[in-house]
């Protein structure tokens, strides 16, 4: 009986599956069709418009961009690491601070976004970005620092969770994949700055411990911004459907996705989609219901995907970032070495 009852279970979500490839087959067809007949240019009015919106979300992505460059970099300087008395006993837990910070603050950015909206979570998530970075760089005490970063990576879990869901969602649908990737472009927006800015500031010893504070004040840059222009960008319209605020949706991809065209075939197309996909009970309205993760076999294999990118993206660019210059200096050393051998 009970393995009837498995049998009968297992067929049930591979019909699941099924099905929601033949909608969702459906559905890329009729938006196909839909963006034809609408013939958006890129540099339209409208899209330019959505593109600066979007952008307040890409600032979310340089916000962990300035952390990996700017610890790695100031590791190397001896009057940073002599100040707060940083050496190879501690080294380590100061710079795993910010992922331990992620990690915390990874438990309530989820339901942040999904209560109070996008726009609210990314300037929650910034103006705790604004407190670390002023501890930190504010910092008389090997504390004060850690503290700093601790906060930091709180803030930057929130900011890292509303900043993509923004720009997905709002996306318009023909350039979503160019304008989801911008995100990660610019994470190197804030590495590329962090680390001219310290170069820089390596030839002026003079300046004292303004050195290595500037480049940590420097940290909250992207969050002040997102604090400034996160006011004057629209919600997430999928937020407003699971909020069963309907109108608001429509107002808002009629404005940006349909050129202002109220009859626009492509923001209709989107705004019956998210009606259906949006269940009254399902994670967007309840964000402690997880089933949507697992209750069929592709939920399960997507899973598990993002999971394998999170996990390895962990193993990748923190200990190169933050460990480079010392890796650095043991290279350098192994190769005069060897040279003098």
């Amino acid at each position: 009986m009970a393995h009837l009852k498995a049998t009968v279970s297992h067929h049930e979500g591979l019909q699941k599956d099924v099905e929601a490839v033949v909608e969702s087959a459906t559905h890329g067809q009729r938006m196909q069709e839909a963006l034809k007949q609408d013939q958006a240019k890129p540099f339209q009015k409208s899209l330019l418009r959505l593109y600066l919106c979007i952008f307040v979300g890409y600032l979310c992505s340089a916000t962990n961009g300035f952390d990996s460059n700017t610890f790695g970099g100031l590791s190397a300087m001896t009057s940073f690491t002599g100040y707060f008395g940083i050496n190879s006993n501690n080294q380590g837990l100061v710079a795993a601070l910010y992922v331990i910070g992620n990690i915390v603050g990874s438990l309530g950015a989820g339901p942040c976004a999904d209560t109070w909206g996008r726009k609210i979570g990314m300037a929650l998530g910034s103006a705790i970005c604004v407190f670390g970075a002023i501890i930190q760089a504010a910092g008389q005490n090997l504390g004060m620092l850690m503290g700093g970063r601790f906060i930091l990576g709180v803030g930057a879990a929130i900011v890292q969770s509303a900043g993509p869901a923004y720009v997905v969602e709002m996306s318009y649908p023909k350039y979503r994949g160019q304008l989801t990737g911008g995100f990660q472009a610019c994470f190197f927006l804030g590495t590329i700055v962090s680390t001219f800015l310290e170069y820089g500031l390596s030839y002026h010893e003079a300046l004292g411990s303004t050195v290595w504070r500037l480049p940590l004040a420097i940290q909250g840059l992207p969050s002040v911004l997102v604090l400034i222009f996160v006011w004057f960008i629209p919600e997430s319209p999928r937020w407003y459907v699971a909020r069963d605020r309907i109108e608001d949706a429509r107002r808002v991809l009629v404005k940006y996705h349909g050129d202002g065209n109220p009859m626009s075939k492509v923001a209709a197309l989107e705004l019956e989609e998210m009606q259906a996909v949006i269940s009254d009970e399902g994670g967007d309205k309840r964000f402690w219901d997880i089933r949507g993760l697992f209750n069929s076999r592709a939920a399960r294999h997507r899973t598990f995907l993002v999971a394998c990118i999170a996990w390895f993206a962990q193993l990748d660019l923190p200990p190169t970032s933050y460990y480079f210059p010392l890796m650095g200096k043991l290279l350098t050393l192994w190769i005069l070495v060897v040279v003098g051998c």
